[in-house]
């Protein structure tokens, strides 16, 4: 099974058809082929055996349904939302509602419960520790939002958190909310493509606790944006929070399952963008890109080694994924709000170089320097580069 060590271009060259005029994906009578591409997706890894102990944490879990925009955060907090509205009608006494994502959550994961109406109060930011959500402060806080008689819309755990690429202890948080029956979302846009990995799919175990999970190929699949998935357990609740009538295009009757997908996501007419997913697992199998993902993985552990070797860098965390975050310490010789300034000028101005592009952000207060090692045909040269590069900018700016 061949690896895509060029990157992605079978899935690249389906924008091309897109362009070109190919149906659109929303009612099923006018995109047949292309809404049975879509289920394909989820449906044949488990019987193809591609997957291994990854069928058991997800495909055989969850039901087929894939939405092919980038929204699968918001749609999962539609479908929280629906169950709660349920939930809210056998019990008028409740005070308030909460959505419960942590430190780490992405930041759509606020913008979600804004669309909803909710007020941004309404997220409480759990705790960390590690950069995982601290599953005590879970506890202690869904203890306490019991006591005042406020019910609980969905946790949202990350796996694979935007800054360092951590991943919560899923089992732990599932088993957590299975006892209070609350819906577990499980934010897995950039770490769910460790399922593919014979090697990193420990990291998601307890996946299968989950009552929705948003996954992005467009990330560690290396596809062409967009391509994101929402799959869900029970298949009767994504159409719950979706039903509508609309006679002229769904023709479906009460009890009969349906195809259409037009119902069961905020878009109608839009691109197939699953047949993306389809080619290149059928190019490559989930075999050849649980490879790929080793490789970047591999790779920014490499980059941590030599970071560690280094005296002008430390590194603020071991890797789970392909994001590491370090800063220049410059041997010691700063510290504090001093430091931060330097590491945030050294970002901007070794991008301007030309030498290459680093990104920054925030960790426990400390400006800290991010990469994310996404080419797969980046080799250790280029992370020597890429250190080099950085101390000669850090030297001109003190």
């Amino acid at each position: 099974v061949p690896t895509p060590v060029e990157g992605n271009p079978t899935a690249a060259y389906v924008d091309l058809m897109f362009a070109y005029g190919m149906a659109r994906l929303g009612e099923a009578q006018q995109s047949a082929k292309l809404t049975e591409a879509a289920k394909a997706v989820v449906d044949k890894l488990p019987a193809e055996n591609k997957v291994g102990l990854a069928s058991r944490f997800l495909f055989k879990a969850f039901k087929y349904r894939v939405d092919q925009a980038t929204a699968g955060r918001s749609t999962a907090n539609r479908l929280a939302q629906d169950l709660y509205d349920e939930l809210e009608e056998m019990n008028k006494a409740s005070k308030g509602q909460s959505n419960t994502p942590h430190g780490e959550a992405h930041y759509a994961v606020t913008r979600a419960i804004g669309e909803l109406g909710l007020g941004l109060r309404a997220g409480i930011s759990i705790p960390l520790r590690d950069f995982r959500l601290d599953t005590t402060a879970l506890r202690t806080t869904l203890d306490g939002l019991a006591a005042e008689g406020r019910r609980v819309m969905a946790v949202v755990a990350t796996a694979g958190s935007t800054s360092v690429g951590a991943f919560d202890d899923l089992d732990t948080i599932g088993a957590e909310c299975e006892r209070r029956g609350i819906w577990l979302h499980v934010d897995g846009a950039h770490g769910a493509s460790a399922l593919l990995s014979e090697r990193h799919r420990h990291r998601l175990a307890g996946l299968g606790r989950a009552s929705s999970i948003a996954w992005d190929p467009h990330k560690m699949m290396l596809l062409p944006l967009a391509a994101g998935l929402l799959l869900v357990k029970r298949e009767r609740d994504l159409e719950a929070a979706f039903a509508q009538r609309a006679p002229y295009l769904f023709h479906g009757q009460p009890g009969e399952r349906g195809w259409d997908q037009g119902v069961r996501s905020f878009q109608c007419s839009r691109r197939s963008d699953a047949i993306k997913l389809w080619l290149a697992l059928e190019r490559y199998g989930a075999d050849g890109i649980g490879r790929l993902y080793d490789g970047l993985c591999d790779m920014t552990m490499t980059l941590f080694q030599k970071i560690g070797a280094h005296p002008e860098f430390e590194a603020l965390h071991a890797p789970e994924s392909n994001i590491l975050c370090f800063r220049y310490v410059a041997g010691g010789r700063l510290s504090g709000d001093a430091l931060d300034q330097l590491n945030f000028d050294l970002r901007q101005k070794y991008n301007r170089s030309g030498q290459g592009w680093i990104t920054t952000t925030v960790l426990d207060g400390a400006r800290v320097l991010r990469t994310t090692i996404m080419n797969p045909r980046t080799r250790t040269k280029h992370l020597d580069l890429l250190l080099a590069g950085l101390a000669r900018t850090a030297s001109a700016l003190q």
